[in-house]
């Protein structure tokens, strides 16, 4: 099992300054039923997907079940659980 790094409210908010102001983002968006995967993707601005993350992160809950989104200045991609809990992983071309 991998360990992960748990980032912080300021890495957090450091990661997502790599979007200009008002840049729309694709986010994908995992729910699971009967152990399956469930994706969706969806757009939104960065402002309001930093608020939302700030919301989650700091309430220990994420609505909606789990995210993804690629950093495309870090190659990597932002996974949000739905616990609150935000960390990155390399991509792997997606």
């Amino acid at each position: 099992m991998t360990k992960r790094t748990f980032l912080t409210a300021e890495q957090l908010s450091e990661v997502l300054n790599a979007f200009p102001a008002n840049h729309t983002v694709s986010v994908v968006r995992i729910r699971y039923k009967n152990r399956q995967e469930i994706r969706t993707q969806e757009s939104i601005q960065i402002e309001h997907l930093k608020a939302f993350i700030a919301s989650a992160s700091a309430a220990g809950h994420q609505p909606g079940g789990d995210l993804e989104l690629q950093i495309p200045a870090l190659g990597k991609t932002l996974v949000g659980h739905h616990d609150g809990l935000y960390w990155l992983e390399a991509d792997q071309g997606k």
